[in-house]
């Protein structure tokens, strides 16, 4: 296959290190490794940052975490989404936490873990604002308080998710609501399990958030811009396989959304939308070739792309950057997402296929 994806693993330990840095020392990293890593490749990712210094790991789903106890990493995992009750059982004989929405839910986990004999160890959702999952705030006590006199239910965490850090006004909004919640356990002496609330945009912007955990994503791969000196992870690679010199007035791609002004040279690359390289690039975006930018002309298809090499010695075999460096010239993740109108850089990262080939560097 001619498209690639390299994982700089010392990008991670130096992450860590500089996340680290910035918390106080009692709060714990929750590593967000859901999606395969964010695309960057569920075990190998999963294993540099917990022993880069991660506290905890966080999975979508319990397939992802017995995948990670089957390559032997130890770490405590939470499943952030649903379980289906046959994978509750096999969360809890792999010692990987559930995450709880409701009672009824609650009450099934406890049911599989009495079958076996065994504690179900459980992370709380509140929601405080987002409005998917979790106990709203003014039934979580209750049913907080139900969940604790369940026999085989150990609750280890709890926790909510903001739904736009940077509207300050309602994330503080939020936020109260959380804090009110841990000042009604406190009166009630019910002791405080773990409390995370803040992920990689909170985290930066709320110090008071962190409680006694954080959950990092974005941060962990380097795609924000909001602490200092992170570094990429990730490069998302192609080859050059046919070079075209294209007259003036000769449109380029599908749906001819592009007509060539005076004579160019064009490269077309072994990657398209299909390959998880977003289409909402087409006309906007721009790739790295011999360390120079070449702008893509035409619509990205579902396995190729053009641009255009214009004064730039490109031939046919040769590496484009579509994420990440390139002789220390860096094309980030964050630019595609001002190019394509997207939300963030994760959107982009964590859609690229599992079948392209990842390698993973020390």
């Amino acid at each position: 296959m001619s498209s690639w994806v390299e994982i700089n693993l010392k990008a991670y330990r130096n992450n860590l290190k500089i996340l680290r840095e910035n918390l106080d020392a009692e709060i714990q990293i929750m590593a967000v490794v859901k999606a395969n890593a964010y695309g960057h490749g569920l075990i190998e990712s999963a294993r540099t940052i917990w022993t880069s210094g991660a506290d905890q790991l966080a999975v979508i789903n319990v397939d992802e975490g017995v995948g990670l106890r089957i390559a032997k990493i130890k770490a405590p995992i939470l499943v952030l989404g649903y379980a289906e009750s046959a994978d509750m059982h096999r969360a809890i004989d792999f010692d990987i936490a559930l995450s709880l929405f409701d009672l009824e839910q609650a009450y099934q986990v406890d049911q599989e873990a009495r079958k076996i004999n065994k504690w179900a160890k459980v992370h709380v959702k509140i929601n405080t604002g987002l409005n998917r999952l979790g106990f709203d705030s003014a039934e979580a006590m209750e049913a907080i308080q139900t969940i604790y006199s369940l026999k085989h239910i150990r609750i280890e965490g709890i926790f909510s998710h903001f739904a736009a850090p940077a509207d300050r006004d309602y994330s503080h909004k939020q936020l109260m609501e959380m804090q009110n919640l841990l000042f009604k356990f406190q009166q009630n002496n019910m002791q405080l399990p773990t409390i995370h609330m803040a992920a990689t945009d909170a985290s930066a912007y709320y110090p008071e958030a962190h409680f006694n955990m954080v959950r990092l994503g974005l941060a962990v791969y380097g795609l924000t811009d909001l602490y200092k000196s992170l570094e990429p992870v990730l490069s998302f690679k192609t080859k050059i396989v046919q070079i075209r010199r294209v007259p003036p007035e000769e449109n380029i791609g599908y749906d001819l959304t592009y007509k060539t002004k005076k004579p160019a040279k064009i490269a077309v690359l072994s990657i398209g939308y299909a390959d998880g390289y977003p289409k909402a690039l087409s006309n906007v975006g721009e790739v790295l070739i011999h360390k120079r930018r070449a702008k893509i002309v035409g619509k990205i298809s579902m396995n190729l792309t053009t641009v255009d090499v214009t004064g730039i010695n490109a031939n046919v075999g040769d590496e484009a950057v579509l994420i990440g460096n390139q002789d220390n010239v860096t094309l980030k993740a964050q630019e595609l997402v001002k190019w394509g109108g997207m939300d963030f850089a994760g959107e982009i990262v964590s859609q690229i296929p599992a079948n392209i080939r990842r390698e993973y560097k020390l």
